[in-house]
């Protein structure tokens, strides 16, 4: 029988007799053998001294991540790494709440390091920690199952059954995203454009004195008035000035709590040029300048624990909804053509780093460290990010993702009439499945490869 591959990252199959995943072992021993034999067999998988070892492996990489303090990065990799064991931990429980037959549950692939055996079901934890998987007995046509089995198989159950095993692990990672995205919102807060303009620099002005410094202003003031009109936005503030020329302004600016009554006096832009601005040519009308760089403010509001909630919601939509319109650009040939030019080092960094781009293991470390700098509010976010986007893309409708196990379920039912138990011939879409799964393999390495060579810059900044 084959090991059912990790829905989140596609790995190695491995072999595993039907023996190897019930609880028929005499006591004292494990799948792989006795567990209290003499030499390497003392540290077989099912062992105390297995467990031992790998504990003790596990406090040691803390005690160096600590040492070299990048233990937060840590934690939120470990953080990553429980929201795919959740994704496959969803599959076993709707596999077993169907009566269906569930083997094994891994964290990793490769070696097995350490696992138990509970009931039909072992959990271990395999050398390299690259994803997980959960294996369910008869996923397809091609598995041999003994005949006592056949009938807890996957292929066997109903297809109410099918479909909610299938959908489970994506269901898992929208219910995280939809609860970290309410902590977010009521811990933390989210940030909200608020009216006005506020004030952030005072360039200078060639030959007289910065006209805002001169009236009164200071940095984060909040100009929320000028000429008797409100401010709502930094482009209302330049239609005031541009209207006005260089006549006096009266504004109205909150500092702090507090609000404020200033005159500013504008000079002639064509004649007193703005540092770091366009020059203006010196003939025409006075183009009225007052010396400031500003931006639009924004707020850092909270959210009820009830409002909370639909907040969340309208979050998880909008963010949702970002993700499908991203992949979409991603993988159309506009999309692919921007990538092979990152790829082949034709595009500024300016303009790379502006483009979507799938994240490999290396950038997502690279993420997790930078998230972790930032504090609680950017772990947060990120991990809302990963579980949006990993939910997504398991969706689509190509195995070996959860999508396409989805589209195969459905096209059975559909094929199904009459009583007729219909099977999709899984031996037909191998060559599909082994085309995908090495595109999947391409663009990890391409991934990585700009991951290394061009790294995107810290979006928690």
């Amino acid at each position: 029988m084959s090991t059912q591959p990790s829905r989140d990252q596609p790995g190695p199959r491995s072999s595993a007799g039907p023996d190897s995943t019930t609880s028929a072992e005499p006591p004292g021993t494990s799948p792989d053998g006795p567990a209290d034999s003499a030499g390497t067999q003392a540290f077989a998988p099912g062992s105390r001294a297995a467990l031992a070892r790998l504990v003790l492996v596990v406090a040691a990489g803390l005690v160096l991540a600590g040492a070299f303090h990048v233990l937060g990065a840590v934690g939120v990799i470990l953080a990553i790494v429980a929201l795919i064991m959740l994704h496959e931990l969803g599959h076993l429980l709707v596999a077993k709440w169907s009566g269906m037959k569930v083997t094994e549950y891994y964290l990793g692939f490769g070696p097995r390091l350490w696992s138990i055996t509970r009931g039909e079901t072992t959990y271990g934890v395999k050398a390299i920690p690259a994803g997980g998987y959960v294996r369910i007995l008869g996923m397809s046509n091609l598995e041999e199952v003994a005949p006592e089995d056949e009938a807890r198989t996957f292929r066997q159950s109903t297809f109410p059954r099918k479909l909610g095993v299938a959908v489970a692990g994506s269901t898992v990672h929208f219910l995280l995203a939809l609860v970290l995205l309410w902590g977010l919102v009521v811990f933390y807060g989210q940030a909200s454009l608020q009216p006005g303009a506020e004030v952030v620099g005072f360039p200078k002005v060639a030959g007289v004195a910065n006209p805002a410094e001169a009236a009164g202003l200071r940095l984060g003031d909040v100009i929320v008035g000028a000429g008797g009109a409100r401010i709502g936005n930094i482009a209302q503030l330049g239609d005031v000035l541009a209207k006005d020329g260089t006549r006096p302004v009266s504004l109205e600016v909150r500092q702090g709590t507090h609000l404020e009554h200033l005159v500013v006096h504008p000079v002639n832009g064509r004649v007193h040029h703005l540092e770091g601005a366009p020059a203006l040519a010196p003939e025409g009308p006075p183009v009225g300048v007052i010396g400031v760089l500003i931006q639009s403010p924004v707020a850092v509001v909270r959210s009820s624990p009830l409002g909370g909630v639909a907040t969340a919601a309208q979050g998880f939509g909008t963010t949702l909804v970002r993700n499908v319109e991203a992949l979409g650009n991603l993988f159309s040939p506009h999309g692919i053509s921007l990538y092979l030019g990152q790829l082949e080092g034709k595009q500024p960094a300016s303009a790379a780093a502006s483009q979507v781009r799938l994240e490999s293991p290396i950038g997502v470390a690279r993420l997790a460290s930078q998230a972790a700098q930032g504090g609680g509010a950017d772990v947060l976010d990120l991990l809302i990010s990963i579980n949006i986007f990993v939910g997504l893309f398991n969706m689509v409708p190509l195995l070996p993702l959860d999508g396409g196990r989805v589209a195969v379920v459905v096209y059975e039912r559909l094929r199904s009439f009459r009583g007729r138990h219909y099977l999709a011939d899984d031996e037909k879409l191998l060559p599909l499945t082994y085309v995908v799964f090495l595109l999947i393999l391409v663009l990890g390495i391409s991934a990585a490869y700009l991951d290394i060579v061009h790294p995107l810059p810290n979006p928690f900044r």
